[in-house]
């Protein structure tokens, strides 16, 4: 039986991890299922986030993640892929992932990010994440 989490966070890119910080500095437990696909996994360097503006997306997100993992109990992170979702008869949120595993919370969030949808131009999409 799953353990119930006051919320399934839906994604660990910096969205997702911000809630569980959130979360957890209003003593309440969840857990972030990240599948590990990243809009910006393409790139060398993030921007427009204050302290880590210029940095390697995946540096942010192992020192992020190890922020709040290290001082909040009540935060969790599990790579996942989370294949289906649903509400239950009794208001409790349920998430299976790829691997049968069953997570419950009350409240969800989804932090799953977008994915590009790039113009028909040639070289548009090769340009898109690397700056050239």
């Amino acid at each position: 039986m799953a353990q119930l989490k006051d919320a399934l966070i839906i994604g660990g890119g910096p969205a997702g991890l911000a809630a569980a910080l959130t979360l957890a500095r209003q003593v309440q437990s969840s857990t972030v299922l990240d599948s590990g696909n990243y809009r910006n996994a393409g790139t060398e360097y993030m921007h427009m986030l204050p302290g880590f503006d210029h940095i390697n997306p995946a540096e942010y997100r192992a020192a992020a993640a190890e922020n709040v993992t290290s001082r909040y109990h009540t935060v969790s992170i599990h790579n996942v892929t989370i294949e289906t979702v649903k509400k239950t008869d009794d208001g409790i949120f349920e998430a299976i992932d790829n691997n049968g595993g069953r997570w419950k919370g009350k409240k969800l969030i989804i932090a799953s990010g977008v994915e590009d949808i790039y113009p028909n131009i040639e070289g548009y999409a090769e340009c898109w994440s690397n700056g050239m």
